[in-house]
């Protein structure tokens, strides 16, 4: 009997020990190496490639993951087909060669990284002369004119000037809901060359295409020029209609500034963008998701809050008029959840962020909006639920399709907004006033 037992117990221990060396053979986190392909060429035309993915991996298919690490880079869309690797790039219309970085990575956190190169087209310098970035694939077509102010000939060249045009296109695109609604827009890009470059001021006034200058006068301390010039000048590109056209300046300066003007009564809108060099939230991309997406397209209105007191019945009566005619939709004078802008979503599971905040269009007190940050209050890379509602609304306007409430919120994209002010740089001083003028009227 004791034999018995002394054998039992060898058998049971030879068992653990054999299972321990089997977990140890397929660890949780194994080291896994890739072997794929470093780089993925495209010429201008564009196409899908599929690229076969091996790693060295017990686990059949091996656990991987494909991410785009440039985020603006939405020209190339990737996709995983089990172990392979499908990549599309889209047609490059502009005279600039681009590149798309891809980052594998497996669960252990271990990664390699391969690039997507695409050719550009010939240069062909001529004022005037146009580039289809994007055509729409959905309804009519929503028109966007993107052409610069203050670039000479070499910045053509050099590639400057469509480099600029091309990261202004894809931030303009990377941001909800424009992201998901991407196939509804026609993209053009006008050549528009300057005899000086940069921008003038009061002292110094500049030969440029646009006359734009910072500032432009005693009584204009913004980003201006000849606004008429701009509508008129984007008409080089073949759009349907100027006053449904959101046209986008972008200014040779690298200052943190930018101005949006429209005219109430055509509804013309031209957004001026500065190409700053000040860290997220306060760079080039976030110039065009404020200026371009946010008021210039979206008619929206400063969430933000600069001073504590209470808004006066003047600007309060301001906003009302802004409302009587579409715009400022975003921000509200009234806390009554029954009565205000966004009610409809209040209270709902998927918009649970929704609520109201009080402070906005400059003031602590007496305006509110809807959510405790988003682009138009401190310039995050993301459009709360009642601003992304009225953009859309405004897409299937030009698109000529018909808007619902109940289809836009079932068909919602929310991405979760960058890191929160906690995180933020602080911005180089002295911060330029243009930005807190938001949207200007202008008459012609």
């Amino acid at each position: 009997m004791k034999q018995f037992y002394k054998t039992l117990g060898l058998t049971i221990i030879c068992s653990l020990l054999l299972l321990t060396c089997s977990k140890n053979a397929e660890p949780e986190d194994e080291e896994i190496e890739f072997s794929v392909l470093s780089t993925v060429t495209f010429d201008i035309a564009g196409g899908t490639k599929t690229i076969p993915v091996t790693a060295n991996s017990y686990k059949v298919p091996p656990e991987w993951e494909a991410t785009l690490e440039t985020a603006e880079s939405l020209w190339c869309i990737i996709r995983q087909e089990g172990i392979n690797l499908t990549i599309q790039a889209r047609p490059n219309p502009l005279p600039l060669s681009r590149q798309a970085r891809i980052k594998l990575s497996a669960p252990s956190g271990r990664f390699t990284t391969m690039y997507v190169n695409q050719d550009g087209s010939n240069l062909v310098v001529e004022d005037g002369k146009y580039y289809t970035y994007q055509s729409k694939t959905k309804g009519k077509g929503v028109d966007v004119v993107i052409m610069g102010e203050g670039f000479t000939l070499p910045s053509f060249s050099n590639g400057t000037y469509f480099n600029a045009m091309q990261t202004a296109a894809e931030a303009f695109l990377s941001i909800q809901p424009f992201k998901a609604y991407r196939d509804y827009f026609n993209i053009y890009v006008v050549e528009a060359i300057s005899e000086e470059q940069g921008i003038g001021n009061l002292e110094n006034k500049k030969n440029t295409k646009f006359k734009v200058s910072y500032p432009f006068s005693e009584s204009r301390p913004y980003l201006y020029g000849d606004l008429n010039a701009c509508w008129t000048f984007a008409g080089h590109a073949p759009i349907k209609n100027i006053d449904s056209t959101l046209v986008v300046l972008i200014v040779n300066d690298t200052r943190y500034m930018w101005s949006c003007w429209w005219n109430s009564s055509t509804g013309k809108v031209v957004s001026l963008c500065a190409i700053s060099q000040s860290p997220y939230p306060y760079d080039f991309s976030s110039n065009i998701r404020i200026s371009a997406c946010g008021q210039g397209f979206g008619r929206l209105s400063t969430e933000s809050v600069k001073f504590e007191s209470e808004i006066s019945e003047t600007l309060r009566n301001e906003i009302l008029w802004y409302h009587s005619i579409g715009c400022y939709l975003n921000i509200d004078v009234t806390n009554d959840p029954t009565k205000i802008f966004w009610k409809d979503f209040l209270w709902k599971p998927k918009y649970n962020m929704v609520g109201i905040f009080e402070g906005a269009y400059g003031y602590a007190r007496g305006a509110w909006r809807s959510e405790y940050e988003s682009c138009m209050y401190n310039n995050i890379a993301y459009f709360n639920a009642i601003s992304r509602a009225i953009i859309v609304q405004r897409i299937m306007m030009y698109a000529g399709e018909p808007f619902s409430l109940e289809k836009f919120m079932e068909t919602d994209i929310i991405e979760p907004p960058p890191p929160t002010k906690s995180n933020f740089v602080t911005l180089p001083s002295p911060r330029l006033p243009s930005p807190a003028l938001w949207m200007n009227e202008v008459k012609e």
